[in-house]
């Protein structure tokens, strides 16, 4: 199920739109002669790839080889324009700007690429300018809390923007990156850490309101049950390790068989069969109802993914049909029909949807209803959807008809789209009673539909669920072994490697998500102590036995709230 999905597709992530060329807006100047913006490139051990070589990486180095670096300007609008390009020399840049471009006169940032991974700075003098993972993990933050505001990077000053690099320089002056495997592990981890500081929380907060007395408030949202009744529970995130969340397990009544997911600040809680409707809750009102409505009688509603404001998908498990509806009215806009990829009972399963900018992918499980245990029957699917004509899209030019991409694993659980590396993984867990229908982690490729199995069930010694990403080297699933004991287990999402168990539940683990300040959230339906687990994804150890939110904890997303 979807747990950890960035903000709605008209808000797009930081790390993938300020590399895009050619947008509108631009920091223009007064200056009589270019100008020169120098710096240096970063990276642990000084790599000029998306790997370290070395077996660790204590410290962050010059890049030894040449790198692309480009300077963009950006407008009040958030969009950006690429205005000038180089390459390192021993890790040093130093780019001319264009006539009447002045870094004092309007936002820059400046952006150093390696393969499929880049880092950014904001561009606050003219020289000395530190591109590095701990740099990227400023734009980040940033550009999080801005999104959660409403903003765009386009209202930051450079004095704010100056403020927050400067204090995510300081909190993180000590930091060693040990750990980091990879550019991505790095920022990763300086961003986790960089969460944890109240001067960078400040500064931050600063850059968004104007003042740094406003603060803002990051939820964990989880479904709970006994499995005849349901509520809604929220814990409040700090960060911290030293105390737990305070939980508020009474927030909203759901019903006994519900997910949650959350987006455009709005957190959607998905009634499945024997309900069939979506609640709508305000964070910012105290999780308040905004609008309950049906998505169909016996539909079986199974995830909701916003493509707008004002449109979203919902997926229908005992439908033929995806629902095109406002997702904060409820109002029908339309239905998209899935039936030629049904199975032979007629209905195609269709479970989780990812948007990736102007597609939406949909992942078509296709159980028999016929067997014992909804076995799956042939090929299991992902259907994709032009999500600006709500048609569906050919993914095999070579055959008949409309094609789905046939994925190589069974029974799909889960998705998520991995910007580092521009790829959709699917997590599949085929069938928990026989081992010869095929699971793991299959990997798309949402341009080409290209798929291939990223790591086996096999390899993972059990059947895979709900799983997380937490940088392109390191992500994490839930997987259930032949006795349907489950446990956490790490995995490089990059190459498929399988590492160690990071948390062993005491039950069923049905879910799991990355919180902002990179903790691993588990659902842990134990039968002795249920509750939420909470793991540093830094150094993969636990900091809370699971925490109770009340009843069994099911489904679980996040939300921030500012105030």
């Amino acid at each position: 199920m979807k747990i950890t999905k960035r903000l709605i597709g008209l808000i797009l992530v930081a790390a993938t739109w300020l590399l895009a060329p050619g947008c509108g807006g631009g920091g223009g100047g007064g200056t009589t002669s270019p100008q020169s913006i120098s710096g240096t490139v970063r990276t642990p051990g000084g790599i000029s790839t998306g790997r370290v070589s070395a077996r660790q990486a204590f410290a962050l180095s010059a890049v030894t080889a040449s790198t692309p670096v480009v300077i963009y300007s950006v407008g009040t609008s958030g969009a950006l324009t690429q205005i000038a390009t180089g390459q390192t020399t021993s890790g040093a840049f130093n780019i001319t700007l264009p006539s009447g471009a002045n870094y004092a006169s309007g936002l820059l940032v400046v952006s150093a690429t390696f393969g499929s991974t880049s880092i950014r700075a904001f561009v606050t003098t003219a020289s000395n300018i530190d591109v590095s993972p701990i740099s990227e993990a400023a734009v980040q933050l940033t550009a999080d809390a801005l999104q959660q505001g409403g903003k765009t990077l386009g209202l930051l000053t450079i004095t704010r923007a100056d403020s927050i690099q400067s204090k995510v320089a300081e909190a993180l002056a000590a930091e060693t990156f040990s750990s980091a495997s990879s550019i991505s592990d790095a920022v990763a981890a300086a961003k986790s850490a960089a969460s944890r500081n109240s001067a960078v929380t400040d500064a931050i907060n600063a850059a968004v309101s104007g003042s740094a007395s406003v603060t803002g408030v990051s939820y964990a949202v989880v479904t709970t049950t006994d499995y005849s009744s349901g509520k809604l529970a929220t814990l409040a995130l700090s960060g911290g390790s030293s105390t737990a969340p305070t939980v508020n397990s009474n927030a909203a009544i759901i019903h006994s068989d519900a997910v949650v997911t959350a987006a455009g600040g709005y957190v959607f809680v998905i009634n499945r069969y024997g309900q069939d409707n979506i609640q709508v809750l305000d964070p910012s009102n105290g999780f308040s109802l905004i609008k309950q409505y049906s998505v169909g009688n016996g539909a079986n509603p199974l995830d909701i993914d916003l493509v707008s404001a004002s449109k979203a998908y919902v997926s229908r498990g005992n439908s033929t049909s995806i629902l095109v509806v406002n997702p904060l009215t409820g109002d029908q806009l339309g239905t998209i029909s899935l039936a030629d990829f049904a199975d032979a009972d007629g209905i195609p399963e269709m479970g989780p949807i990812e948007i990736v900018g102007t597609k939406a992918f949909v992942a078509i499980q296709r159980l028999d209803r016929n067997t014992s245990y909804w076995d799956p029957l042939g090929s299991s699917m992902v259907a994709v959807i032009d999500t600006q004509t709500d048609a569906l899209i050919d993914t095999d030019a070579d055959a008949a008809g409309t094609q789905a991409i046939s994925l190589v694993s069974q029974n799909p659980q889960a998705m998520y789209y991995e910007p580092a590396s521009g790829k959709l993984l699917v997590s599949a867990s085929g069938n928990y009673s026989n081992s010869a229908m095929a699971g793991g982690i299959d990997r798309i490729d949402p341009s080409t539909y290209h798929v291939d199995q990223l790591v086996s069930k096999t390899a993972l010694n059990g059947s895979p669920g709900a799983f997380a990403v937490a940088s392109s080297t390191k992500g994490y699933v839930v997987v259930s072994d032949a006795s349907f004991v489950n446990s956490v287990v790490r995995f490089n999402p990059s190459n498929g490697s399988v590492g160690s168990v990071v948390y062993s539940a005491g039950g069923y683990a049905p879910s799991i998500g990355l919180d902002p300040y990179g903790f691993l959230l588990i659902s842990d339906q134990s039968y002795t102590l249920p509750g939420i687990a909470f793991v540093d994804t830094t150094t993969d150890t636990l900091t809370f036995s699971p925490v109770s939110v009340g009843l069994m904890p099911f489904s679980i997303a996040f939300v921030t709230v500012r105030q």
